[in-house]
């Protein structure tokens, strides 16, 4: 389970909650990130707060929970309460090298496109360079300071390899949508990938 499936499972869970029973896995509520101002709302039903990009902190809090480990360390990037008080985990981690990160299993998220709808998304990098107050990147650029260069690239054949995957697994798909930050930041990357996709996916693109 990535940590987009995750943080969509649980806005839905608190969103809709007469609509959904709570994860049974492990019987917590877990909030991300950008839905984290939900806790002024939900706050007494919120087991734990991942910050940021949670996918290597929410591992090693779910090998934790399966376990039995102790949580009193607490993991970077994780806020949890326990016995009414809040522990804060020391730091929080960027992920650098976004190949690394997982492949979203769409069984699980896209339930959109599992009942036939013809198109879906797909995330080729993440950050942007620029400091709106009305977005959640400034929020993160400071979270991230020192950590490295913010915004962050997947690799082009990593991304067309996705798609293509994506396509033989539901072959129904005929529109493809892009959900960067900033697509173009870096406008000749944006133009080598634009290439590769008409070379070798060709499916119209937003």
């Amino acid at each position: 389970m990535t940590l987009f499936t995750f943080s969509l499972f649980i806005f839905v869970t608190l969103v809709y909650p007469t609509h959904l029973q709570p994860i049974t896995l492990t019987s917590r509520t877990i909030l991300f990130s950008h839905f984290c101002s939900l806790i002024k709302r939900y706050g007494t039903e919120i087991d734990a707060i991942v910050l940021g990009e949670g996918e290597l902190a929410f591992g090693e809090y779910i090998d934790r929970l399966t376990c039995g480990a102790d949580l009193t360390s607490v993991p970077s990037n994780i806020w949890l309460k326990k016995d009414g008080k809040v522990l804060k985990g020391s730091g929080v981690k960027m992920v650098k090298d976004l190949d690394e990160t997982p492949i979203p299993d769409r069984d699980l998220i896209d339930h959109h496109l599992r009942s036939g709808l013809p198109g879906t998304s797909f995330i080729t990098s993440r950050g942007c360079p620029y400091h709106c107050t009305y977005c959640h990147n400034p929020f993160l650029q400071d979270l991230y300071e020192g950590q490295g260069r913010y915004v962050r690239y997947r690799s082009i054949p990593g991304v067309i390899q996705e798609i293509k995957d994506a396509l033989k697994r539901y072959p129904h798909i005929k529109e493809v949508a892009f959900s960067d930050d900033m697509f173009t930041a870096k406008q000749d990357r944006a133009k080598e990938l634009c290439k590769a996709y008409k070379d070798e996916i060709g499916l119209p693109f937003v």
